[in-house]
């Protein structure tokens, strides 16, 4: 049996297996550059989450006895499915020319949402929201933080997300704050800083980059 699953080490992921398996596992460990071994347990190692959805493809190495032989951790499984989507649909979006994500209307986003949206942010959210994973690198000052609100409040009016956390320099913390009250008129999320290890009850976490090592966990 091998099990896939997040590791305790954060941003990596674990693969372990039974003890007649574990010349099958060491061969799998071999085909990944980031794998390290689990103190002295031949039966388990760990490895980059980002080296292990570059080269998926080495799974097929493991020996399928039958359809029980592996075992996932659901988030784990949940974010590979969604990364083999995304890159299922750019790749339609570039072959075919498509220029249009999913549909954004500004008047129907809920939690007292008032800001305006231009074409081009309206663009953007739509185009992120018809991803599961998705970045916008527009120009500075182009709203990419109200475009990140709006896919926020999309995403909670489908009940997808709860709580957003933001990483980002101090300086923009304020920035931040901003926003939300502009976008949300007279009931806004609740926003706060995150200072130690443990994320403060909020909507919105604020979380400055020196601090994202100890925050992990």
């Amino acid at each position: 049996m091998l099990h896939l699953g997040f590791s305790t080490l954060s941003g990596h992921v674990q693969l372990s297996c039974d003890e007649e398996h574990m010349q099958h596992l060491q061969r799998l460990r071999g085909r990944f550059v980031s794998a390290r071994p689990t103190g002295h347990d031949r039966c388990t190692f760990d490895l980059g989450v980002e080296d292990f959805l570059e080269n998926l493809r080495e799974l097929a190495l493991w020996p399928i006895e039958d359809e029980n032989n592996v075992s996932w951790e659901p988030a784990l499984l949940n974010l590979v499915e969604g990364n083999y989507a995304d890159a299922a649909v750019m790749e339609s979006r570039l072959l075919e020319g498509e220029e249009h994500g999913s549909s954004v209307d500004v008047d129907s986003l809920g939690g007292g949402w008032t800001a305006p949206l231009t074409d081009f942010q309206i663009r953007d959210a739509g185009k992120i929201l018809g991803l599961t994973h998705g970045a916008n690198f527009s120009v500075p000052g182009a709203g990419k933080t109200r475009v990140a609100l709006a896919v926020f409040q999309a995403r909670r009016d489908l009940h997808e997300v709860e709580r957003m956390l933001v990483v980002c320099p101090k300086s923009a913390f304020e920035t931040w704050e901003d926003e939300v009250s502009i976008c949300f008129g007279d009931s806004p999320p609740s926003v706060a800083i995150m200072d130690d290890r443990h994320p403060p009850e909020a909507d919105i976490v604020l979380l400055n980059y020196e601090r994202l090592p100890e925050a992990r966990g």
